[in-house]
């Protein structure tokens, strides 16, 4: 993979994605998911620019985008959860034809109703047929209802579309306190799920 040698639970994801859409990397901290990914998007696309959107200004952010799409060679957008739904920059993402997204540490799109997690849902309906990478050592964090939000950025037609229709399956709510999960269900089905993906 561009000169690094991949160890063999990194080599042996190679094999597992062939053929896949999706695919998360759950593995601990320090395991190498980012080379793992870099080896995936190398061999996709030999030849693709780099453009690191991270740090700048969303006036940069736009400007950099317009430039960089404007030539036609694969290009890969490195940008923060935060920034990309964000008026302006949001826009120019989803009209980039995506053949891989990879989510670094894909537990941060957890929050089912966060605008990070609606957006990256939205783009990757748009773009189906795109390969998604989800990483991360811990992608249900607090709860396994995390799941929602994480999959619904990664595959959207693993859970649906519906929180409150996932809720009802894997939670059992409170009826006179409004959010507070009295204790979760069918957790065997949710974790076999998951697994299915990783």
């Amino acid at each position: 993979a561009g000169g690094v040698e991949l160890y063999p639970h990194q080599a042996n994801v190679l094999l597992k994605i062939v053929g896949r859409l999706f695919f998360l990397l759950n593995w601990g901290m320090g395991s190498g998911k980012t080379i793992a990914a870099i080896a995936i998007m190398k061999l996709l696309n030999k030849e693709c620019r780099i453009l690191n959107l991270v740090g700048m200004s969303k006036t940069q952010k736009i400007k950099a985008l317009d430039n960089a799409t404007a030539i036609v060679k694969p290009l890969v957008v490195i940008i923060n959860y935060e920034s990309a739904w964000r008026t302006g920059i949001a826009e120019r993402i989803e009209k980039i034809r995506w053949s891989t997204i990879v989510f670094d540490e894909i537990q941060k799109l957890k929050a089912h109703n966060g605008k990070a997690s609606k957006f990256f849902g939205k783009l990757t309906e748009k773009h189906h047929k795109a390969l998604r990478l989800g990483l991360s050592g811990t992608p249900l964090s607090n709860s396994p209802l995390d799941a929602f939000g994480v999959f619904r950025a990664l595959a959207p037609g693993v859970f649906g579309k519906s929180w409150t229709r996932f809720r009802s399956r894997y939670a059992l709510m409170n009826p006179h306190i409004r959010g507070m999960v009295l204790r979760l269900i069918n957790q065997d089905e949710l974790a076999e799920k998951v697994a299915e993906h990783c």
